[in-house]
């Protein structure tokens, strides 16, 4: 068992020892006293479905397939707050005095090269695809301004998930260049992992300006990292915690906003980089280990507009370099959101 393999062994341990420890967060702060009175209320739905559509072809300017090219995720939440006994809600963090919802999760990703030419260059990205169903669980606690988001999720990455298939066959019916090297991608392997997101409210300096904490991991058999940041929101929006996507608010019908979102995150391993955790020797070509970049910045910038029980969110993303030799990483995400 070599250091990748004893590292996930031992974070997910960590992790799932004591999954309710964070119900007893009573010391937390509250949130200021203009939202007391709208922290109050219950959420207005009862479940969400989310489909997130990321791609480099939503960037503004100059649109390639370098690097990360296209990646889609529906989010389905139909549980609120069920029996404590029930298996899944035990498997969790949840926060005191919060409002939980539970579902289900499906996603892809895929990456390619700079240069997708049938020969892969030497220092550029591998191909790899990605592809996994999850279970999701929001934790929110409206009175403190916390929110903790945790998703478990089993799939796999490489050939297997065909999304070699689904971009050359893109590609021919929007009329542009074919990839030819996607034989040349990362190796078959399972695609085990844990995310973990929190954020909390830190500063409201006026009506119209929100400043939310943030913290994240990741641990599993594709990506290993943790990462700090934030979000700055400007605009006209309700209290961030009321709903967990944002949609109908107490005292605004429409909520439109733009925002910021910097995170730094600290790397430990990356499968779609190194290869598989168990199958990273099968893979034809990957990128060495002394050559990752241990830290990077993502940002992610837009605006938001939601309507009653309907969002719709634009955002752009910039990724600094991932490994040595590399260069930025740019593409583009459109979400859409609804309430039930």
């Amino acid at each position: 068992m070599n250091f990748r393999q004893r590292y996930v062994i031992l974070c997910f341990f960590c992790f799932s020892v004591h999954p309710a420890t964070a119900q007893h967060s009573d010391s937390i702060s509250t949130a200021p006293v203009d939202y007391r009175a709208q922290m109050q209320q219950p959420l207005q739905f009862r479940g969400y479905m989310r489909l997130d559509i990321e791609n480099d072809m939503l960037i503004a300017r100059q649109k390639t397939d370098r690097y990360f090219t296209s990646g889609l995720k529906l989010d389905y939440f139909f549980i609120k707050n069920p029996p404590e006994k029930l298996w899944f809600s035990k498997i969790f963090p949840r926060l005191a005095k919060s409002d939980n919802f539970y579902g289900l999760t499906a996603a892809t990703n895929m990456y390619t090269p700079a240069n997708m030419s049938e020969t892969v260059l030497l220092g550029d990205r591998p191909y790899a695809g990605w592809a996994y169903l999850g279970l999701t669980n929001i934790s929110n606690d409206a009175q403190s301004g916390t929110r903790f988001y945790t998703e478990y999720s089993l799939g796999a990455i490489g050939p297997i998930v065909r999304q070699d298939l689904i971009q050359c066959k893109w590609h021919e019916i929007i009329n542009r260049p074919i990839p030819q090297g996607w034989k040349n991608q990362i190796a078959n392997d399972i695609a085990l992992n844990l995310s973990f997101i929190g954020e909390k409210r830190v500063l409201k300096p006026a009506e119209y300006v929100d400043v939310i904490g943030l913290l994240e991991t990741n641990v599993g058999t594709v990506t290993n990292y943790m990462g700090f940041g934030g979000m700055i929101r400007v605009g006209w929006f309700d209290d961030y915690f009321h709903d967990i996507m944002q949609l109908k608010g107490i005292k605004n019908r429409w909520q439109l906003y733009v925002y910021m979102r910097p995170i730094v995150r600290i790397v430990a391993d990356n499968s779609l980089l190194q290869g598989g955790m168990f199958t990273y020797y099968k893979s034809p070509y990957t990128i060495p280990r002394d050559d990752i970049n241990r830290y990077y910045m993502n940002s992610e910038f837009g605006y938001s507009i939601s309507y009653r029980n309907i969002n719709f969110t634009y955002s752009q993303y910039v990724r600094t370099p991932e490994y040595k030799g590399a260069k930025n990483m740019f593409w583009g995400a459109t979400t859409f959101s609804v309430g039930f």
